[in-house]
């Protein structure tokens, strides 16, 4: 086995391990809409994200939860489709990104846009393209989890 092929075998190990350690909850976003989200918690679940994955299910999402509040600087590296993007501090939702797409085969890293810039939050929460429209989520919402 040559080292390219060991260090794929290394990130598919990886990924399958993340991906089935995810916890799945339920959040409730306003008074009515409850999406099952899958919990990033740790850095290796956060920095994978959304990642690699060709769809994200209707009524689904990955929900980034950090300890405090801060500067939450996303990007769409490894994305092959678009989702929209919504920031959340204090269990109100403080912005949304809609129809984010993913980046060009081409693109290099250095030259992934940057979304968040300025957004202080501790929750992210990536959905399907066009679903906070769809479900009319907007700014000043309520968001949580249901235990």
């Amino acid at each position: 086995m040559n080292r390219q092929t060991g260090i794929l075998l290394f990130i598919l190990l990886v990924l399958s391990q993340s991906a089935l350690a995810m916890e799945w909850k339920r959040l409730m976003i306003g008074d009515h809409l409850m999406v099952k989200v899958e919990i990033a918690r740790t850095s290796v679940e956060q920095e994978i994200g959304l990642g690699g994955r060709d769809s994200v299910p209707e009524g689904t999402g990955m929900l980034f939860v950090y300890n405090v509040p801060g500067n939450r600087i996303f990007w769409m590296k490894g994305m092959s489709i678009p989702i929209d993007i919504l920031w959340a501090r204090n269990g109100q939702i403080v912005f949304i990104e809609h129809q984010v797409p993913p980046p060009s085969s081409l693109a290099g890293d250095r030259s992934l846009k940057r979304y968040g810039k300025g957004i202080r939050a501790d929750m992210v929460l990536e959905l399907p393209a066009g679903y906070a429209v769809n479900h009319t989520i907007s700014p000043g919402q309520s968001i949580r989890l249901i235990p």
